[in-house]
């Protein structure tokens, strides 16, 4: 973990929603006091002015050569606001398009790039189609890509912008009617 990075992030003034599973950190910080953040139980609603975010254990488990399937706790979110339903799935690493049949229709997916383990590289990486299959499943209005250019990836697991245009190119050919939109790390997503 970044250290420094951590501290900056615990002196932003919000309302931190921290996962079950990661409250031991929160708990190590001294600037970050408990009525400065939720914790996300899975399954359980947390309301907070004009909000309203369902915790769910997100799909992160892989099959890792020589390890077999390796699965790191996660967790996702289903966010209702005023201005729609927005799905953050998490650091999904295994496709499995029925995981998200049951958030139908949501108003935006936000789809963290994983296009299989140190195959950025490859000219057509093996998790192309299975990304594409799995975020269409739930039917959105729209697909944010997200987890581009990541700081400190070796090239071979660095998913850049080309990877982007040919992720759109996929959805355009699988959906016409699904708008997909690519942020750069430092934009804002207006929602």
């Amino acid at each position: 973990m970044d250290r420094e990075l951590w501290s900056q992030l615990a002196r932003v003034n919000c309302q931190w929603i921290v996962p079950e599973h990661m409250l031991e950190l929160f708990l190590g910080t001294p600037e970050m006091n408990r009525s400065r953040y939720t914790v996300a139980v899975s399954g359980r609603e947390t309301a907070l002015p004009g909000v309203r975010v369902m915790p769910f254990d997100s799909p992160h488990g892989e099959h890792i050569a020589g390890r077999g399937f390796v699965n790191v706790p996660a967790t996702g979110y289903l966010v209702q606001t005023g201005s729609g339903v927005f799905l953050f799935p998490g650091d999904v690493r295994t496709y499995e398009p029925t995981f998200l049949e049951r958030f139908r229709n949501v108003s935006a997916v936000f789809a963290h790039v994983f296009l299989g383990r140190s195959a950025a590289l490859m000219p057509i990486p093996p998790l192309l189609d299975a990304f594409v299959a799995f975020y269409l499943a739930c039917h959105p209005e729209r697909i944010v890509l997200s987890h581009l250019e990541e700081f400190g990836r070796d090239p071979p697991d660095c998913w850049r912008m080309e990877h982007a245009r040919m992720i759109e190119h996929a959805f355009a050919s699988a959906d016409g009617n699904v708008a997909v939109t690519t942020p750069s790390w430092y934009e804002r997503v207006r929602i």
